[in-house]
C-alpha cells in the first residue's frame, strides 16, 4: 500500500529557500529514492509520512 511523504528539497545553495515535495511511494526508503531520483542525490533534506506531517509539533 502506498503513503504519500513530503520532503523538503535544498536548491543549489545551503542558505537557498527549500522546496516542498510530495511523492507517493511504498515505504520511507522508497520515497527517498524517488526524490533522489527526481532531485539529485544530496538534496533531501528530511522526508515525512503523512501522518507525522499532520501532527502537532
Amino acid at each position: 500500500m502506498k503513503g504519500l511523504y513530503h520532503a523538503l528539497i535544498q536548491r543549489s545553495g545551503p542558505d537557498d529557500v527549500h522546496d516542498r515535495a510530495s511523492v507517493e511511494a511504498e515505504s520511507l526508503l522508497d520515497a527517498k529514492r524517488l526524490l533522489e531520483e527526481r532531485y539529485g542525490e544530496g538534496k533531501v533534506i528530511s522526508i515525512t509520512g503523512e501522518r507525522e506531517s499532520k501532527r502537532i509539533r
